[in-house]
């Protein structure tokens, strides 16, 4: 008698793509290393997925469910809330730099998400945020934000299989810099007035200015 084939559920599926594409990227992953990982046969994926996409789709849709919210309680006024809660995706995402590109390139559509989403806005309107059309602009114009400066944080660059440690931004910068000098006579100007480059910093300025001049209209 032939041994029954292992069972697996959705869910671990979905958790151990996201392992693959912790180590790799979502190039590693591909529904045979999925199916060794797990330890099923290929077709076995199929009963829970379309292809691949399906599976990545899935795994940027984990992501959102497990974005912990931060408290009503600490917060301050609703653009504090909102900063906040910015913060918080960047920081999960800073967890998994492989992932980003994968956040960055999936909509928030799927039930996961979109609960998230929801969840994450009535919160943002209990602090105090206005009801109004350009609410939706603003929540979305903020994750953009969020995640284009993870994405330049903390993926690794093109060409690179690694991702860049803390403070990798400011030292791949020197290693790219070319061995003859180049004149950099505003730059200088702007370091001698005490700027720079701090990508946690610029992040918050740019959380701040937007918060703070968000038109209405």
């Amino acid at each position: 008698m032939s041994p029954r084939p292992a069972r697996f559920t959705r869910e671990q599926a979905v958790a151990a793509a996201a392992d693959i594409i912790d180590q790799g990227g979502v190039e590693a992953l591909t529904m045979r290393r999925l199916s060794s990982a797990l330890g099923v046969d290929p077709m076995a994926l199929y009963r829970h997925f379309a292809d691949k996409d399906d599976v990545v789709d899935a795994v940027a849709d984990r992501f959102w469910v497990g974005c912990e919210l931060p408290d009503l309680e600490d917060a301050g006024d609703w653009r504090a809330y909102a900063a906040d809660v910015m913060r918080g995706i960047r920081f999960g995402l800073s967890r998994h730099p492989h992932l980003i590109p994968v956040v960055a390139t999936r909509p928030i559509s799927s039930p996961g998400a979109l609960r998230w989403a929801d969840d994450a806005l009535g919160r943002i309107i209990a602090a105090g945020a206005p009801v109004a059309a350009g609410l939706g602009d603003l929540v979305n114009t903020l994750v953009m934000l969020t995640v284009a400066s993870a994405l330049g944080e903390y993926t690794p660059p093109a060409g690179r299989d690694t991702a860049p440690s803390a403070g990798a931004g400011r030292r791949l910068a020197e290693e790219s810099r070319p061995a003859e000098s180049v004149p950099t006579p505003h730059l200088e100007m702007l370091a001698r007035a005490g700027w720079s480059p701090d990508p946690a910093r610029q992040f918050d300025v740019a959380l701040g200015v937007v918060l703070a001049g968000w038109s209405w209209d």
